[in-house]
C-alpha cells in the first residue's frame, strides 16, 4: 500500500530510537568509568553474526567469539555459515561455558555450493527456558522457550543463500516464510535473525512507492515481514564510510538483520552495528537488537537467583582409596561400633539401621577421600590452561582498549591513568610468569600520559606482539593437551574393546548417551502449554506426575472366592506344589552367606541419598558385620524392614525418543539403600533357585529363573516363522505393549499369585513389606522433591521385581496354555521320526520374555480368543496394555503395498472383567522387518 505522505530518506536515515554507535564503541572500553559493555538499562538482546565457517581457525574464531558475547553481554547470538556438524559446534561450544548451543544439522549433499551451517548461543539463565528446538533445514534453524505468564518466544536463525544458489535460496525462503507463518498461528512471540544476503535499503522504495513491483516473486520475503508487521530496527546509512553489515573490498552493505514480529515489536529498544572489522573475525559485523526486560522478568530473575546458588553434592573418589585407608576405615567403624552383640540385638531394626548408617558414614567422611562437584559437574580443562586463556583474554581486552584510544585521542581523561596503574601490575605479572615466550620482557609505560605523543601507536604495537605470542602458547597448549586426551580416549578404547565391547561400538559409532536434565518441565495443556522453570513449579509437577503416572483404574477382591470362575480356579493354591520346599527359605543366613551375597554386587553404582556403597559395606570389619548380620538376621525373623529402606531416591533417565522437557518421555529408576538391596539379593537368591529346583511356575516365562535366557524364545520364534514359510501353514503373531509393568503391580494381586504357589505367610509378608508404606523423593537440577507417599507398584530398582512380575503374571501364562485355541503346531521333520523313535509335535501359542509378551496362533480366531484372556488379566491386575503399539504380522493376510495396508479388527468376548470389545492392529507387511527382544527377524523372505 503506497503512502505518499512517508518520508523514506527520513525514515532510512533516523530509524527509530537509535544509539549512537560510536559513543557506544567508546564505551566498550575497559578504561570506561561504566560497565565494561553499554547496554539499555532493564534490557536483552538478539544478536545475528556470520561467521565465514568455522572449519579453519576454529580455536581463534571461538575465542573472539566469546569476546564478543561477554564484551556485550549477549542474551541470544545467532551464528551462521559455520561449515560445521552439530557435534563439531557442540565441542567447540565448551570454550563458552555461560551458553548452551543449539545448531542445526548439517547438508553435506554435493549439489548445494555452501554446506551453511546456522547455531543459536543462549546465556544459560535463558537457555532453562528451552522447551524444544528443530532444525528445519542446514540453514533455518528455530528454538522455542517458554515464560511465565504463558509467554511463548521463538527465535530463528537463518543463513539465505546468494544469488549464485538461486534454488536453494528459493527454498530457504520458501520454508522460512512457511515457518514463520506458523509461529504467527501457534501464538508465539518470535524473531528471526541471520545473514538474508539481501538489501532492505533497496526494497524500501518499491514497497511504500512501488507496491507492484515489491509484490513480486523475487521479493516476497521482504514484502511478506512488511507486509505483515514486522520490524527490522537498525539504522541504515548510506555514506562511504558507513558501519554496515557486511564489508569487502569497497563495498559496505546491510544484508544481516534481527526481524521482531508485530507481538514483540512493543518491546523494541534499539539496534547496533558492531565493528569487529579489525579482529580479523568475519567480514561480517554482528547486528545487537535490544528489547525490553520486562518481557522476560518474573522468569528470568528466578533463574539468575538459581545460577548463582548452584546445588553441589559430595562424592567419594573410590578409585583413588589406597589399602591401607579401606584398613584404617574398617577399623575405625568398629572402634565406633562399641555395643555389645546381646544389647543391639534387643533394638528395633529401625534403631539398629540408624546406629550401622550413622556409623558407616562417620568412617567414610573421617577416612575416605572425597570431593564437592555442583549438579552440573563436568570435567574441565588443565588448570594451568584455564589461567592461560584468562590471561590471554586479559590482555586483548586491554589491547582492544588501547585501540579504541588510538581512534578516539580526545577521550583520553586522568581517569585513565589511575585505572591503567591497576592493569600494568596485572600485565606485568603475566608477562613474568610466561617470560619464556618474551625476549625480551617487554617494558610498559608507567604512565599513559605519555604515550599520547605518538597516538599510543609504540604500546599499541608492544601489546599487539604480546597477544600474538601469549595466543601462540595457547596454541601449544591446547594442542599438548588434545593430544593427551586423544591418546588416553585411543588408550580407553583398546581396553573396551577387550572388557567392555558395548562402550566400543558406541564410541566407534559415535553415539552419545541420551541425558535429560530435569531443570525444567513442559506442560503440554491444549490451550495454556506452559514451561515450568521456578523449583517449587517443577518439584510439584514432578511429584504428581511420578506419584499418579501409574492410574488405580481397578481394586481387586479382598479374597479370590470373589474372583470369576476362571481366575479363581487359577489363584487357588497349586496342588502341585508342597509347601515344605520352602522349609529353608527363611533361614537365618550364615556370616559366611552374607559375605558371599554382599562381595557379589556390582561396584560404581550410584547410592543415593544414604551416600552408603558396596564398595564401603565390603570393607567392614568383623565387629560391623557381626552387627549387620544380627539387624539381616532380625529382618528375617521378623518378616520386617527398617523403615529407613522404605525412603527411596528416582532418578529419571530418557526413553528412546526425545526428551522435549515432558515427564511422559522419562522412565524412573530407583536407587535404594544398598543394605536393602544386598539383604533382598539374599533372599531372592535363595527362592529362584527353589522355584527353578522345583519347576514351580508353569507358565513358560523364560526370565529371572536361574538358566533363564532371551535366546530360546528367539530360537523359537525363528523356527516357527521358518517353519510357516516352507509348509505354508497360516501364521498369527501379535507382540504386546505392556505399559509401566513393574509400576503398576497391585500388592493384592501380588498376595494372590504369592499364595498360588503356596509361598509360606511369612515370606508373602516380608516380600509385601518391601514394597508398603514407601516414600520417595525424585532427584532434580534444584535437588530433591519434596517426599511423597507411592501408591502402587513395586520398585523397579529392587532384586526380586522381575521375580515377583514373572510370579505376577504365570497365572495368565497357565490360563492360555490350558485353554489352547488353534496354536501353532510345529511338527518334527519326517526324517528326524523312526518307527521306534517318534518326536512329539509341540502347540505353542505365546512366547514370554519379563515383560514381552507375543501371541502366537494359526488362525484370528485363536488369537482373538487370547487377546479376550489378557484383557481380563489386565483388568483385574492393573495392568495398562497399549493397543496403539501392538505389533502384527500374518501370512494369512492379503499381499498388498506397505501404502494400502489396512488394520485387522479382533473382536473380543466380553465379559465382568472385559469392556472392550474389539481391538483394531495395523498389520505389518509381511516382507517387513521386525523386532522380538531386541532381535532383528524377517517374516518372509
Amino acid at each position: 500500500m503506497t503512502d505518499n505522505n512517508f518520508d523514506y530518506d527520513s525514515f532510512v536515515r533516523n530509524p527509530p530510537n537509535p544509539i549512537d554507535i560510536n559513543n557506544l564503541t567508546l564505551q566498550d572500553s575497559l578504561f570506561s568509568s561504566t560497565s565494561p559493555s553499554l547496554s539499555p538499562c532493564n534490557s536483552f538482546n538478539i544478536s545475528s553474526l556470520n561467521i565465514n565457517g568455522l572449519k579453519m581457525f576454529s580455536q581463534n574464531k571461538i575465542e573472539l567469539l566469546n569476546d564478543f558475547f561477554s564484551l556485550k553481554r549477549i542474551s541470544f547470538g545467532g551464528i551462521v555459515d559455520t561449515h560445521i556438524h552439530s557435534k563439531q559446534m557442540h565441542f567447540l561450544s565448551k570454550r563458552l561455558s555461560n551458553y548452551t548451543v543449539f545448531s542445526s544439522v548439517l547438508d553435506t549433499s554435493q549439489h548445494v555450493r555452501s554446506s551453511g551451517g546456522v547455531s543459536l548461543f543462549i546465556e544459560n539463565s535463558l537457555a532453562s527456558h528451552v522447551h524444544t528446538y528443530t532444525s528445519l533445514s542446514s540453514r533455518l534453524l528455530s528454538v522455542d522457550l517458554y515464560f511465565k505468564g504463558n509467554i511463548k518466544l521463538r527465535i530463528f536463525v537463518v543463513y539465505i543463500p546468494p544469488t549464485s544458489d538461486q534454488s536453494l535460496r528459493d527454498d530457504t525462503i520458501d520454508l522460512l516464510i512457511l515457518a514463520l507463518s506458523d509461529a504467527k498461528r501457534l501464538g508465539f512471540h518470535h524473531a528471526v535473525c541471520g545473514d538474508f544476503n539481501m538489501h532492505l535499503d533497496q526494497f524500501y522504495p518499491l514497497f511504500f512507492n512501488q507496491p507492484q513491483i515489491a509484490s513480486k516473486r523475487i521479493h516476497r520475503l521482504f514484502n511478506f515481514l512488511l507486509a505483515n508487521g514486522y520490524v527490522d530496527f537498525t539504522p541504515i546509512n548510506f555514506s562511504s564510510t558507513s558501519l554496515g553489515t557486511y564489508h569487502r573490498a569497497d563495498v559496505v552493505s546491510r544484508i544481516d538483520y534481527v526481524w521482531s514480529c508485530p507481538l514483540l515489536k512493543r518491546f523494541l529498544l534499539t539496534s547496533v552495528i558492531f565493528d569487529v572489522h579489525e579482529l580479523s573475525l568475519s567480514d561480517h559485523n554482528p547486528i545487537i537488537t535490544y528489547y525490553d526486560f520486562s518481557f522476560l522478568s518474573s522468569s528470568i530473575k528466578p533463574a539468575r537467583a538459581r545460577q548463582l546458588q548452584r546445588r553441589s553434592r559430595r562424592i567419594f573418589s573410590f578409585d583413588s582409596v589406597i589399602p591401607s585407608q579401606w584398613e584404617d576405615f574398617s577399623a575405625f567403624i568398629d572402634n565406633l561400633c562399641n555395643t555389645s552383640p546381646v544389647a543391639f540385638a534387643s533394638w528395633h531394626v529401625n534403631r539398629m539401621c540408624e546406629y550401622l548408617h550413622t556409623h558407616i558414614i562417620a568412617g567414610a567422611n573421617a577416612i575416605l577421600p572425597a570431593r564437592t562437584v555442583g549438579n552440573d559437574h563436568t570435567p574441565k580443562l588443565p588448570k594451568d590452561l584455564e589461567i592461560l586463556i584468562q590471561h590471554y583474554r586479559f590482555l586483548n581486552r586491554v589491547l582492544h582498549s588501547i585501540r579504541l584510544l588510538r581512534k578516539y585521542p580526545l577521550t583520553f581523561s586522568s581517569s585513565h591513568d589511575r585505572k591503567w596503574s591497576g592493569y600494568l601490575i596485572r600485565l606485568n605479572n603475566i608477562f613474568n610468569l610466561y617470560k619464556s615466550i618474551f625476549s625480551p620482557i617487554p617494558v610498559l609505560p608507567s604512565s599513559l600520559l605519555s604515550c599520547r605523543t605518538d597516538n599510543f601507536n609504540s604500546l599499541f604495537c608492544t601489546l599487539s606482539h604480546a597477544s600474538k605470542l601469549l595466543r601462540g602458547l595457547h596454541l601449544l597448549k591446547e594442542k599438548e593437551f588434545q593430544d593427551s586426551s586423544i591418546k588416553a580416549h585411543l588408550a580407553s578404547r583398546d581396553q573396551n574393546f577387550d572388557t567392555d565391547i558395548s562402550s566400543f561400538i558406541n564410541s566407534a559409532l559415535s553415539r552419545s548417551r541420551r541425558r535429560i536434565v530435569l531443570d525444567r518441565v513442559f506442560i503440554d495443556h491444549p490451550t495454556t502449554p506452559q514451561l515450568l522453570t521456578d523449583p517449587t513449579d517443577i518439584s510439584d509437577a514432578v511429584v504428581n506426575h511420578f506419584q499418579n503416572a501409574v492410574p488405580i483404574r481397578s481394586s481387586p477382591p479382598s479374597h479370590i472366592s470373589a474372583l470369576p470362575n476362571r481366575w479363581r480356579s487359577e489363584y487357588s493354591p497349586m496342588d502341585s506344589v508342597s509347601p515344605d520346599i520352602y522349609s529353608s527359605l527363611l533361614s537365618p543366613p550364615s556370616l559366611e552367606e552374607w559375605l558371599s551375597t554382599v562381595s557379589s554386587m556390582p561396584n560404581g553404582k550410584a547410592p543415593g541419598p544414604s551416600m552408603i556403597t558396596y564398595e564401603m559395606l565390603k570393607h567392614l570389619g568383623p565387629t560391623a558385620n557381626s552387627l549387620l548380620l544380627i539387624l539381616i538376621r532380625k529382618c528375617f525373623a521378623s518378616a520386617d524392614i527398617p523403615d529407613f529402606w522404605r525412603q527411596a531416591m528416582v532418578f529419571p533417565i530418557s526413553k528412546p525418543h526425545e526428551w522435549r522437557c515432558q515427564l511422559k518421555n522419562t522412565c524412573p529408576i530407583t536407587l535404594l539403600k544398598v543394605i536393602r538391596k544386598a539383604f533382598v539379593k539374599l533372599f531372592y537368591n535363595c527362592l529362584s533357585a527353589i522355584l527353578a529346583a522345583h519347576n514351580v511356575l508353569k507358565g513358560g516365562n523364560f526370565a529371572e529363573l536361574p538358566g533363564g535366557t532371551c535366546r530360546d524364545p528367539i530360537i523359537t520364534l525363528e523356527s516357527i516363522i521358518h517353519d510357516a514359510n516352507h509348509t505354508d501353514s497360516p501364521l498369527w503373531i501379535l507382540s504386546q505393549d505392556i505399559s509401566k509393568a513393574f509400576d503398576s503391580v497391585n500388592l493384592t494381586m501380588l498376595k494372590f499369585a504369592l499364595e498360588r504357589i503356596r509361598l509360606p505367610a511369612t515370606a508373602i509378608t516380608l516380600i509385601l513389606a518391601l514394597f508398603m508404606n514407601r516414600s520417595n523423593r525424585v532427584f532434580t537440577a534444584h535437588g530433591e522433591t519434596s517426599s511423597y507417599w507411592v501408591r502402587i507398584g513395586i520398585d523397579q530398582g529392587e532384586v526380586i521385581s522381575p521375580l515377583l512380575w514373572v510370579i505376577y503374571i504365570d497365572p495368565l501364562l497357565t490360563v492360555l496354555k490350558s485353554e489352547m485355541l488353534d496354536p501353532y503346531i510345529l511338527r518334527s521333520p519326517s526324517l528326524l521320526s523312526t518307527d521306534t523313535v517318534s518326536i512329539p509335535d509341540i502347540s505353542i501359542n505365546n512366547l514370554v520374555f519379563m515383560d514381552d509378551s507375543t501371541l502366537i496362533s494359526s488362525s484370528k480366531a485363536g488369537l482373538e480368543h487370547m487377546l479376550s484372556i489378557t484383557e481380563e488379566f489386565y483388568s483385574l491386575n492393573n495392568t495398562s496394555a497399549n493397543h496403539q503399539k501392538y505389533v502384527l504380522i500374518s501370512n494369512s493376510l492379503p499381499l498388498t503395498t506397505t501404502s494400502t495396508i489396512l488394520p485387522v479388527e479382533f473382536h473380543l468376548f466380553l465379559s465382568s472383567l472385559n469392556d472392550i470389545p474389539s481391538i483394531s492392529v495395523t498389520p505389518l507387511s509381511i516382507t517387513s522387518s521386525f523386532r522380538f527382544l531386541g532381535y532383528g527377524l524377517i517374516s518372509k523372505a
